[in-house]
This record gives C-alpha cells, structure tokens and sequence, in this order.
C-alpha cells in the first residue's frame, strides 16, 4: 500500500486552469497546481519553474497525474523522468477543451486507465485507452494479478506448449451431509473440478450455509489448504436467482432450495455458474467465478 497523495492535476494556460479548478472540486483527495500569473482555488499551489521541472517534483510524489495541456506538451515533460512500469505513476492528458482524457503512462500498472475513466465521467469528455488488452477486449495480466492476488511468476508456467494462468478466481460453493470428512471434500474437488477442465489452485474460497460453521470435515479441508469459507443464511440463499438445480429434499430439511449453487453465486458476485451442482457420495459442490471488476 502506498502513502502517497492520490492525484495532481496540473494546468499551464487560462483555460486549461478553469478545467482544472472544475476537476480539483468534484475531485476529493486531489491537488492543484497551476502557473503564478492565474488565479483560481485559494488552496492551489502556484508554479512559476519550467513544466519540466514542475512534473518532475511531481512525478515521484503522487500516485497519478492528470495534466491539462496539449498531449506534446505533456510527452516532452514526462519524458525525462519515465523509469518503469512498476514505479511510475499513472499520467493521464486532457485537452484544454475538456473533450478527451487521454491514458498515458501506466494504463494498467499505475491506474492511469482508471482515472481517464473517471475524470472523462467528471467532466464529460471522452475516455481514450490505448493499452493492447482493452483495445481487443482481452484480460490483462497485469490486471489479473491485481484483482485475483496470485503472483504471477509462481501461477503462470507451461504445460507442454501452452502457457496456463491459474488466478485466485473461483468460488466453491458446497453442501455436505453431518459428518462429512476432510478427505471426502477433497476428493471431490479434486476430481470434479479437473474433469470440467477448472484448477483447484484458482480457487479462491468456499462457501456454504452459516448451519456448517461446525462441520469439522469443511472446516478442517478449508484450513489444510490456506482457503476461507464464506457463511450465509437461509434468508441469503432463499434470495439467490440463478439457481440451476433446486431441490425439494434440501428445502424440506433445511428450508432452502439449494446450498452449494446459491453460496457460490452470492459469494463470488455472479450471476451464473460456470459449475452448476455436482453430487459426490456426502458433497454436493457448484464454481461460479469471481465477477472481475478493474476500478476494484
């Protein structure tokens, strides 16, 4: 996590500074900084240096940059002070007109995708993003690793001649009898998840109904491979659309149509599975995969 301030937006001509004033309000957490001889917010800092110099100071200070200037300009005074991806903070470029917040350094990395996003919906302008994975509509890596927290050295590797990404990604939603054993839940997850072509190493949690935060067997199997259970109630399932194989049995005895198809859905924000529920012996278990959200 990082201590430094979130933007600065910096401006260089008249008009450019009343877009900019405009921006600084609507957002919090943000400073300003415009040339001495406008005026504007009373808590701007005002800069009389070369733009160079100005973004340079800046370059290391914040999180991210928007500079409201011409998208040369804005080339030539963070040139000199680009490093890498993973240090550098994320710059975006709007015109001085307000009509394009463009992406552009650290698009991915450094958030700058997102604050485009963003400051386009704040001031109205149109978002530009030129980064390879959202100009084809493709996953970035980088971007998984952020939202699914799994290293990407250690989950990225071969198989044969094909590169297989394992990202933290599925939830497990499960239904047990009493007394069901650690060995038995990890025989099915072991065996269903490959035979639907899943990897037990994207899983991200369990999830069940809060009736089985005393199952020894779950919770012993959850603990033995570092994965949390996520608990909701009758009322929290009974709510759930989507379900694929309710049963009548279940909601007799426990008063909900269904566990492990529910659970999986609520837990991980989806709205359908991509497992619906498999029985094994005791278990019943249904995967559905955690909605990927980028601004998260």
């Amino acid at each position: 996590m990082t201590n430094k301030p979130e933007l600065a937006i910096v401006a260089v001509t008249k008009k450019g500074t009343m877009l900019a004033t405009k921006l600084y309000q609507l957002w919090p957490h943000s400073d300003l900084y415009i040339p001495s001889k406008f005026t504007a917010d009373p808590n701007a800092f005002y800069f009389s240096s070369p733009l160079g110099e100005v973004v340079g100071d800046l370059f290391n200070k914040y999180c991210s940059l928007v500079l409201i200037m011409a998208l040369g300009i804005a080339v030539r005074s963070v040139a000199g002070h680009l490093k890498d991806k993973y240090t550098d903070p994320g710059v975006v470029v709007v015109d001085d007109a307000g009509r394009f917040a463009i992406s552009l350094v650290g698009g991915h990395s450094a958030g700058a995708n997102a604050v485009a996003t963003k400051v386009a919906a704040l001031i109205g302008a149109e978002p530009v993003i030129t980064t390879a994975k959202d100009a084809t509509k493709t996953l970035a890596a980088d971007l998984v690793d952020q939202n699914f927290g799994r290293d990407i050295d250690e989950e990225y590797h071969q198989q044969g001649e094909r590169a297989v990404w394992e990202p933290e990604s599925l939830v497990v939603g499960i239904g047990c009898n009493r007394k069901v054993t650690s060995r038995e839940i990890g025989q099915a997850i072991h065996t269903i998840l490959p035979q639907h072509g899943l990897s037990h190493k994207s899983i991200r949690n369990l999830a069940t109904i809060d009736l089985k935060r005393d199952e020894p067997g779950l919770i012993d199997w959850a603990e033995q491979n570092g994965l949390a259970i996520e608990f909701f109630s009758r009322e929290e399932l009974c709510r759930v659309p989507g379900m694929v194989n309710p049963s009548r049995a279940v909601y007799q005895a426990i008063g909900v149509a269904g566990v492990c198809e529910a659970a999986a859905l609520i837990s991980s924000g989806a709205t359908e599975l991509v497992l619906p529920k498999i029985k094994s012996g005791n278990i019943t278990l249904a995967v559905a995969r955690v909605v990927f959200t980028p601004e998260a």
